[in-house]
């Protein structure tokens, strides 16, 4: 998808400045140009965003999430999985997310995902309500999870495809002592 605005041509993934010319400039209209060193002051910038599915984006929790399991109580756990991102609507991606910028790249719009999903992860988590549902409920998490931060990113222009969480899991000590529950159990 091509997005034209005012302003210098750039090309995104190409990065430098191409010449676009019409043929049609009238001599007088050079010459009125004078000043500008018989160039035309008026510029436009050429943007060019893939309209292709990003596969393969990561994310994680880089501090755990408090979450109320009925048999152990408020337990951190962490999580992390992946997502697939497309840019769903070039205006509105362009005008929310790129603005003056003189390039973006797709690393910061996977930092700004993952803000999101790291946001709206706790209510996705809340259907977990036994530690024996943290590895049985993972596509419910994953469906909620990309419903919320869809809602949240539509304003956007862009749109996650396909989120996948991989693992929800507490902390190595509290897996531990699940362990020795159940050792002492049998």
């Amino acid at each position: 998808a091509i997005f034209v605005h005012t302003g210098k041509i750039t090309d995104v993934f190409h990065p430098g400045t191409h010449e676009v010319q019409t043929g049609n400039t009238p001599i007088l209209s050079r010459l009125a140009n004078w000043k500008f060193g018989f160039e035309s002051p008026l510029r436009c910038e050429l943007w060019f965003f893939s309209s292709s599915v990003h596969i393969a984006r990561k994310w994680g929790t880089s501090s755990p999430v408090m979450q109320a399991i009925a048999s152990l109580g408020t337990l951190p756990l962490r999580a992390f999985g992946g997502y697939n991102l497309r840019i769903k609507d070039v205006s509105k991606f362009f005008l929310n997310l790129v603005g003056t910028r003189q390039t973006y790249d797709l690393a910061e719009t996977d930092a700004f995902i993952q803000s999101q999903i790291l946001e709206l992860l706790p209510p996705a988590l809340a259907v977990i309500k036994e530690a024996t549902e943290l590895s049985s409920k993972l596509d419910e998490i994953s469906e909620r999870l990309e419903d919320a931060v869809n809602a949240k990113l539509d304003k956007y222009g862009i749109e996650i495809v396909e989120t996948q969480v991989a693992a929800v899991l507490p902390p190595p000590e509290v897996l531990k002592a699940i362990d020795e529950k159940l050792a002492m159990n049998i």
